[in-house]
């Protein structure tokens, strides 16, 4: 099935990677039409909620490719998952620009209480594999770009500013860091 763009199979591909729908949140949640609405999705096994925007990619934004936000953490701590990818979509309209992967959104102060979250890291998905990461239309073009936001901490946000994301990842990995706890401890 085609739509404009080619994005009639948006949600199946969503699906594919992070799990049933649980629901969705309308545009008009809040009153006037933030223009995008937000997708609930859940893994059972392992526990894992997903919240992903819908309709980012039809906002006036400056992007290498159209762009949809999403944001993967424990089942009991969907909420956090929401807050952040509500508002980084919220400042990307509002500025009129897209993330680009390896790009660190910082604050002063955590950004999640009594955590150590201090910003966001623009990634692709350290969750589901590269192919959840470019959606592809109809004739398998590269049509849209889902950005996963990983909650870091002050010294991770740092770190990848001075060195690179990759470095970052690999001392992830070595660490066994659980990326899906936004309580986790710093991995610096």
């Amino acid at each position: 099935m085609s739509s404009p763009g080619g994005y009639g199979r948006f949600l199946e591909h969503l699906e594919s990677k992070v799990g049933g729908i649980k629901h969705v949140e309308g545009p008009e949640v809040n009153g006037g039409n933030r223009g995008y609405a937000l997708i609930f999705s859940h893994l059972p096994d392992p526990g894992v909620a997903t919240v992903t925007t819908n309709g980012v990619r039809f906002q006036q934004i400056t992007s290498i490719l159209p762009e949809e936000f999403t944001c993967s953490l424990q089942e009991d701590q969907e909420r956090f998952a929401r807050y952040l990818v509500d508002t980084v979509a919220g400042l990307a309209i509002s500025s009129g620009r897209g993330l680009e992967y390896e790009q660190v959104v910082k604050n002063e102060q955590p950004i999640i209480a009594d955590t150590q979250m201090q910003g966001i890291l623009a990634s692709p998905s350290p969750f589901f594999g590269s192919e959840f990461d470019l959606y592809r239309d109809d004739n398998g073009q590269p049509s849209l770009q889902i950005i996963t936001l990983i909650p870091v901490t002050a010294a991770e946000a740092d770190f990848v500013e001075e060195a690179d994301a990759e470095e970052l990842y690999d001392i992830w990995r070595e660490n066994r860091t659980n990326l899906l706890n936004v309580y986790r401890e710093s991995a610096l």
